[in-house]
């Protein structure tokens, strides 16, 4: 959400000079632009500002600051709260592609009356009568890029990110079905324990079986009961995830036809999601009696 030069009915701080309302004060929304591999990463994202007065309203929790991520591509829109103090934004890659648009506010909490030294002279001597959700500071000059490789995503393991959520205190996996990807979030300890044993050969049919398939079931119901009930259509869908490319790809490659609103309509979503991840779901009890005996045959051969 850009302001640029918007006008306001009350004056504004903008980090822009042109379009600020203030003689010298300023607001600012820093931090480091950091990407990895699974997400881009606001790091020690926190705001500047110098005005006294709303310095004093911020502290007294009449006004607020927050950060808003967006990203036309994928119609990914979201708010952050953040203060004068240092943290870390952290969005999944899989909800953002091409252009991606940061901008920070000063927005009020509440309604209260507004008057401030530094206002221009055209606004001197002025009370305002500020409104709940009015904003009073702008920082809209952030642009990012997120490059991305088409071609990956027609390997339908591709389709899946798995993240760290530090915010789960439930001890559940939860599912969120992107535009991009389907994101699975884990549990900080168990994410670790993933994290450590997901190249390990011996477990990848028992991590499928476990984590992406239970996802993919999940997903795949859910567009399911739309097409059934809700009269959605698979171009809807299809503009809702590109992900779903994927799964038409893996079903005609696996069964040499193309997957279209019939056959959505009639399939057993759970057959169909093991079938399309190499029924890992079986194969998985198979690996796990292979490895607990061969531990008893080498324990046998050891005595």
């Amino acid at each position: 959400m850009r302001i640029g030069k918007k006008l306001f009915p009350y004056p504004t701080i903008n980090n822009s000079r042109n379009a600020s309302c203030f003689k010298n004060s300023n607001f600012a929304l820093v931090y480091e632009d950091v990407e990895d591999n699974d997400n881009l990463i606001l790091k020690n994202a926190h705001i500047e500002l110098d005005n006294q007065s709303l310095i004093e309203l911020l502290e007294m929790g009449k006004i607020a600051a927050v950060v808003i991520v967006e990203c036309s591509s994928t119609v990914y829109r979201k708010s952050f709260n953040i203060s004068r103090v240092s943290n870390d934004i952290v969005i999944p890659i899989t909800n953002l592609r091409d252009q991606v648009v940061v901008s920070c506010f000063i927005y009020a909490k509440e309604d209260f009356s507004y008057i401030n030294e530094d206002f221009l002279e055209d606004y001197d001597g002025y009370t305002f009568n500020i409104e709940k959700y009015d904003i009073l500071a702008i920082d809209d000059g952030f642009t990012t890029r997120i490059e991305y490789d088409e071609n990956k995503d027609k390997k339908i393991s591709s389709i899946f990110s798995i993240i760290k959520d530090e915010f789960i205190n439930n001890n559940t996996m939860k599912i969120e079905p992107t535009s991009k990807k389907i994101v699975i979030h884990l549990p900080a300890e168990q994410f670790g324990y993933y994290e450590n044993m997901k190249n390990n050969d011996n477990y990848q049919e028992i991590f499928f079986s476990m984590i992406p398939i239970p996802a993919l079931i999940s997903c795949l119901q859910n567009i399911q009961d739309q097409v059934l009930y809700n009269d959605v259509t698979l171009d809807d869908i299809h503009l809702e995830y590109s992900w779903f490319s994927s799964i038409e790809y893996a079903y005609k490659k696996k069964f040499n036809e193309d997957f279209d609103e019939d056959i959505l309509k009639r399939v057993s979503i759970i057959e169909l999601s093991q079938q399309l991840m190499n029924n890992a779901s079986v194969t998985a009890i198979s690996d796990l009696f292979r490895q607990e005996f061969g531990k008893l045959t080498r324990g046998d051969n050891d005595e």
